[in-house]
Parts: structure tokens; C-alpha cells; sequence
């Protein structure tokens, strides 16, 4: 059965350290965050990140969603990719759901999304097309 879900997210912390700056250039940092998920996923989320912040005011970002909850009526968790680019005003990214990541009820979930934030809003909107 495919289907697509939608809903939103919050993020509820944040930690973020620099770990290298080049002169003149870019600086690279580790964050990790903890989400709220509601809509077509309920649940929670624990996400790090690799970011490179441009001295452009732009920044690029790769890594990974644990998240743990129900999709529809079943319960379980999953591991996405999650990349994507930022600015002052918002920023968009994409996941992919990771092979062999789902657990309990959800095992064998295959699927991927898009999600975009803007500014001034404590929300991120997400879409996950997913299959069972």
C-alpha cells in the first residue's frame, strides 16, 4: 500500500557546536535536535546534523532522523536521511526513509519526503510518500 502523509514538526531543542571555521570561508558545526511530530506522524525525533554555514548566510546540512511514534494506526520507529539548504528566512529538505531502519509495526517501511520551515514560524511542514 502506498500513501502520502503530511503534518508538521517543532523543534523542542537545539544544540549546536562548531567544531572547524576556515578563514575567510565557511564554518562547520554538529547539531543535534529533539522534534515534536504531529499529523501523519505522531511521535518524537532525535536529529544531528553536519552544517556548513557559507559566508554567504547561507548553510547546507546532511544527516539523520531517528524518530519513534505511530504512522496511521501502527507503531514503531524509523531512520531517515534528511539534507537540505537554509538561509535567514527559512530552510527545505528532503528525506529518505533508510533501508531496514523501521522497527515494531513498521518494518519494511520504504518511502520519502520534503519538509520547509520559514521564518518566524515554529513549525516545519512536512510530506512523507511512504510504503508498507
Amino acid at each position: 500500500m502506498k500513501d502520502t502523509i503530511s503534518g508538521t514538526y517543532r523543534t523542542t531543542h537545539w544544540n549546536e557546536q562548531e567544531y572547524s571555521r576556515l578563514e575567510g570561508g565557511p564554518r562547520l558545526t554538529v547539531a543535534e535536535n529533539e522534534l515534536a511530530l504531529e499529523g501523519g506522524i505522531q511521535g518524537k525525533g532525535i536529529r544531528r546534523y553536519s552544517n556548513a554555514h557559507m559566508t554567504d548566510g547561507t548553510n547546507l546540512f546532511t544527516g539523520h532522523l531517528s524518530s519513534s511514534g505511530r504512522v496511521g494506526d501502527r507503531e514503531g520507529g524509523f531512520v531517515v536521511e534528511d539534507s537540505g539548504t537554509g538561509n535567514a528566512d527559512g530552510a527545505s529538505g528532503t528525506w529518505k526513509i533508510v533501508a531496514g531502519s523501521a522497527s515494531g509495526d513498521l518494518v519494511g517501511l520504504k518511502g520519502a519526503g520534503t519538509w520547509k520551515w520559514e521564518k518566524d514560524n515554529q513549525n516545519a511542514a512536512y510530506t512523507l510518500s511512504y510504503q508498507l
